[in-house]
């Protein structure tokens, strides 16, 4: 069965296909199958469209006749500009991603792919654990039933049929710099300092800035509370004693999603490795 694409994909797609010209179908399904890793930006079609874009964005200036004169915009959008991104008449598009598969279609149009590993990150945020009548299970209560639940977590994982590189990311719906950064993500359960955690198994195609890893737990804590983790606290563990259970991977009164550094360090930094 043939699943049609979102009004967001099929224009997200049109553009990559403009920016890139491309020709036949076999380019045609190669980019389909890495949509995410692309970044387009219309209305940019000059360098200095760039420098003005990048101005704002970075440096939050908002350009006046009065500050033009004193700012080389072309000079510091050609300072911006990397080789993994090229400005075309249709507009601007950059490929984070390190595909081989890609070369050829990108090299034509100038477009560079490095040659990188897939960095990692973890994000942590807390479980609960409750019984049949609905009392929460103490920490150490969870330790005993801790290999049970992550195989329960595993099962319900595997029944979803996840795209092994995307995973959870895949319910990811917006083309921009997350989506083309955020190779994908796992849900585990991990013993961090004595508690037991839920932790997003993150693999990136490029470091996030801070404002994207925010936007990056508030799609991890969407998915928690209203997509799988909605599903998965619904489906009762039936433990090897007789017990049965139900894993929360969210909760409205103390879910917080925080970085490794933030949850065992106390720091506001992100560790890529």
């Amino acid at each position: 069965m043939v699943i049609p694409l979102s009004s967001e994909t099929t224009n997200h797609l049109g553009n990559i296909i403009n920016c890139l010209e491309i020709r036949n179908l076999n380019e045609l399904k190669i980019i389909k199958d890495n949509l995410n890793e692309f970044e387009y930006i219309e209305n940019i079609s000059s360098i200095r469209d760039y420098g003005i874009y990048m101005l704002k964005k970075e440096e939050n200036i908002k350009l006046t006749e009065d500050l033009e004169q004193f700012i080389n915009i072309e000079g510091y959008g050609k300072m911006k500009k990397d080789n993994y991104s090229i400005i075309t008449e249709k507009g601007y598009l950059k490929y984070y991603g390190c595909n081989k598969e890609l070369e050829d279609i990108l090299n034509k149009v100038g477009i560079n792919i490095e040659n990188k590993e897939v960095k990692e990150m973890k994000i942590y945020f807390p479980i609960e654990v409750v019984d049949s009548e609905n009392y929460d299970l103490a920490n150490y209560e969870i330790e005993e039933y801790f290999d049970e639940i992550v195989e329960h977590l595993e099962n319900n994982i595997s029944k979803l049929n996840l795209d092994e590189k995307r995973g959870l990311m895949k319910g990811y719906c917006y083309y921009d710099t997350i989506n083309a950064k955020v190779l994908g993500y796992s849900i585990d359960l991990e013993m961090v300092n004595g508690q037991v955690m839920g932790v997003a198994n993150v693999k990136l195609n490029e470091e996030l800035t801070e404002k994207e890893v925010e936007k990056l737990k508030d799609e991890i804590e969407g998915e928690m509370s209203d997509g799988f983790g909605e599903m998965f606290e619904q489906r009762e563990l039936k433990t090897n004693d007789g017990n049965e259970f139900y894993v929360r991977l969210w909760n409205e009164n103390y879910w917080i999603a925080k970085t490794e550094e933030e949850f065992i360090f106390g720091e506001k930094r992100y560790s890529i490795r």
